[in-house]
């Protein structure tokens, strides 16, 4: 087992760089001692597919199955086959475990690889009768006009060209029977349907109407707007790729908007667009950017190398693929070919051609350090210390220059203190100098701490992991560096790690607040929600930790009734920021567990009201001397609402706007007016409470708006849910009702002269 534990970190080093000769070597050894292991299947199996051995791939993924039963494995199995042309042991596949296609979408698209467009066919029926007998709603009708469209193109396809027009034909009646004239659909696509009734009332004849309608030089754009704008959320936009595909596979405006819609759904039907937009025209600059990108999702690192390298003499994108290419290079710890590219990258001066130079020569120092760590690592130490001499010899000279901005002169101290302080003390013995370079006392544990955190945020710089490690081979009950490695863990997203480290670290130092901050923080993303509260109660609160964290707990005790509990987490949110919109939830909750002293004694109880003053009789005239107001517009100025303002149509404002800014600009008397929310006049003495108040008359204007039939008693019970208790509703009705802006009748509220353009700040 321990042979096999090495052997696998062994392997893990090279698919890292990708190196699938060594991985397939390093498997075999492993299956040679247990030719039942999972890792060395798996990755033997991966390392066949990434370099295009399809058929040996399969056989590894079988035999995975065999010992595993993984259902995850079956996609893989099923792509496989598909690349190698076995389509019917691929859909085998998708029939004996059809929960891997429950939207018949990949099944679809293996049966348009066989052609076997009949099958297609009678699953467009089985979905048609299945909407026949289902209610007649709108998105019903969408979904049958979508499912008749695509059922006729895969009719065309399969030389059914009558039956093909009939489909087109009741798909489009059914489109003019629909009222979208409030439709969201953008207007091309609205243009196509009438394309598609034009042709059918002028080419009676099937061929000659197919023949109109599948002119991609006639009708380009249209199609274009049916590719990119669904008119129902079940269509399948490559049902119409394919086709037209098919009649126009060198079209290069058609393959860009085949593979742009195509991104999202089926990154390789997008891949293969690209390439074949790169075979009509190599220098498509767009298309290599497009593809690298679909390759750094699809992991496939050594695929973005080998196109780079293609496309490299090509002069607009020649910086910004040498950035690629060192990026890559350094997530595949290949520090030598990223250092040599940096060289050419650094050599090349930038002019001003709108590309601007993301990387340094800082960047070059970060990833030599890196290479020199992984030299150490390997116990290389000779070449390790003349890497870190040489970026040391980099720095010095760089220091002075005016590249050494505030963000590199930030670690100055680590580079002259613990670098230069460890070579100058080594008389060049590399033993002496790591001694010394790792060795942690009260000053250099701060600046190998900010080294550590400041490497977070240079993913492309190795882990810092690996210095906390190293660090802590001397120092195992250091508080501070395990307190960096738990946050390195956290920063990264490594929840279960970080989390065991800040036990560690509280056992060690049980007073220890940031770190119960952070443990907060874990406990509150993996949901266990009462642990965290507990820790909540017992720990010294920082808000630029736990910040959102806070809230997620608070709405999650909510919402599983633990009414206390979220009460004193609302409280706690509030006492630290402030925030308006939990009082809602304070004052249900403290109505909710019988706290009414609490709740009567506090200032957002009853005394918001008292702050509505009066309803302004229009919200377009001055209130002190009757003249016409003008509008006040906020924002950066347009060309339009710069010409308004000449005409003195409108006042600007400028950028920044605020609860309290002023609405409307009197001409005559010279002053300035705030028409409040909904024209009500609100006291701003005390500027928290007067914005609670805002939010309570928009939330009942909107009430009774949307909801004109609800009558008071419903009024209250959803206002019990925002704190708003029997008496305080009902002073706050009459308060509404004597300024006149809404009026009660028997059991229900109405709105006084609402006009639908009125907003609130």
């Amino acid at each position: 087992m321990k042979q096999i534990n090495q052997l696998i970190k062994e392997t893990k080093k090279y698919l890292t760089k990708y190196d699938y000769d060594k991985v397939i070597e390093l498997c075999d050894k492993i299956l040679a001692i247990d030719n039942t292991s999972y890792f060395g299947l798996r990755f033997k199996g991966i390392s066949y597919y990434q370099t295009g051995k399809y058929k040996v791939a399969l056989e590894y993924y079988e035999k995975l199955y065999e010992l595993s039963h993984d259902n995850d494995l079956i996609n893989s199995m099923v792509f496989l086959n598909e690349k190698i042309g076995n389509y019917d042991e691929a859909l085998k596949l998708y029939e004996k475990f059809p929960k891997i296609d429950y939207t018949f979408n990949k099944i679809k698209r293996l049966l348009t690889k066989m052609k076997n467009f009949q099958l297609i066919i009678d699953e467009y029926n089985n979905k048609i009768n299945e909407l026949n007998v289902l209610e007649k709603t709108p998105g019903n009708t969408k979904r049958k006009i979508v499912l008749l469209e695509e059922k006729g193109v895969f009719q065309y396809r399969n030389g059914e060209y009558n039956s093909a027009y009939e489909s087109i034909k009741e798909a489009s009646v059914l489109y003019n029977a629909i009222d979208y004239k409030n439709s969201y659909h953008h207007e091309k696509l609205i243009e196509w349907y009438d394309m598609v009734s034009e042709y059918l009332e002028k080419y009676q004849n099937p061929e000659d109407f197919f023949n109109e309608l599948f002119n991609l030089e006639a009708n380009s754009e249209l199609w274009y707007a049916k590719i990119n704008y669904r008119f129902s959320q079940y269509e399948d936009s490559l049902v119409f790729c394919d086709l037209l595909l098919e009649l126009y596979s060198d079209n290069i405006d058609l393959l860009r908007v085949c593979a742009l819609k195509s991104k999202q759904i089926d990154d390789d039907y997008s891949l293969n667009c690209w390439n074949m937009i790169l075979e009509i025209d190599p220098e498509n600059v767009e298309a290599i950017r497009e593809i690298l990108d679909i390759y750094s999702y699809q992991f496939s690192k050594d695929k973005s190398l080998n196109l780079i390298n293609q496309k490299l003499y090509i002069d607009e994108i020649k910086m910004e693929l040498l950035e690629r290419k060192i990026r890559l290079l350094e997530s595949m710890t290949l520090f030598d070919e990223a250092i040599t590219v940096y060289d050419e990258y650094l050599s090349i001066e930038n002019e001003d051609d709108g590309y601007v130079n993301q990387l340094s020569i800082y960047d070059k120092m970060r990833c030599m350090e890196q290479k020199s760590l992984e030299l150490y690592l390997d116990n290389n130490l000779v070449v390790s210390y003349n890497v870190l001499k040489e970026v040391y010899n980099i720095y010095e000279k760089t220091r002075d220059s005016d590249n050494h901005s505030n963000m590199n002169s930030y670690m100055d101290d680590w580079y002259n203190i613990i670098l230069k302080k460890s070579i100058d003390k080594s008389n060049d013995d590399q033993y002496i100098f790591f001694k010394e370079f790792y060795e942690v006392n009260n000053k250099t544990l701060e600046l190998w701490i900010e080294k550590i955190k400041f490497l977070i945020h240079w993913k492309h710089f190795g882990n810092p992991i690996t210095y906390c490690n190293i660090l802590l081979n001397k120092n195992e009950n250091n508080v501070q560096l395990l307190d960096t490695k738990a946050y390195v863990y956290y920063r990264t997203g490594r929840l279960n790690k970080a989390l065991d480290i800040y036990n560690k670290v509280l056992k060690l130092d049980v007073e220890n607040d940031e770190a119960k901050n952070y443990k907060f923080n874990i406990l509150v993303q993996k949901h266990r929600y009462m642990k965290s509260y507990r820790l909540l109660k017992s720990m010294n609160v920082d808000y630029s930790i736990v910040n959102h964290n806070l809230l997620t707990l608070a709405n999650a005790l909510l919402k599983y009734r633990k009414y206390e509990e979220a009460l004193y987490v609302y409280e706690c949110i509030f006492s630290l920021i402030g925030r308006i919109d939990t009082i809602d939830k304070i004052k249900f909750l403290q109505n909710k567990t019988g706290q009414t002293e609490k709740l009567h004694n506090s200032p957002y109880y009853m005394n918001w009201i008292e702050l509505i003053n009066y309803k302004y009789e229009s919200d377009n005239t001055c209130p002190k001397c009757g003249n016409k107001l003008t509008k006040i517009i906020y924002g950066y100025p347009t060309p339009e609402t710069m010409k308004s303002a000449d005409k003195g149509e409108i006042m600007l404002g400028g950028c920044c706007v605020s609860d309290d800014s002023p609405t409307h600009y009197c001409k005559k008397c010279n002053s300035y007016v705030h028409m409040g929310t909904y024209n009500i006049d609100i006291s701003k003495n005390d500027k928290e409470l007067s914005y609670y108040t805002r939010r309570n008359i928009h939330w009942i204007t909107r009430m009774i708006m949307n909801n004109p039939k609800n009558n008071i008693k419903q009024i209250e019970k959803a206002g019990l849910k925002r704190g708003i208790d029997h008496q305080e509703i009902v002073k706050f009705i009459e308060k509404l009702v004597d300024i006149n802006h809404i009026k009660q009748d028997e059991n229900h509220l109405h709105l006084v002269n609402y006009k639908k353009n009125n907003s609130w700040m």
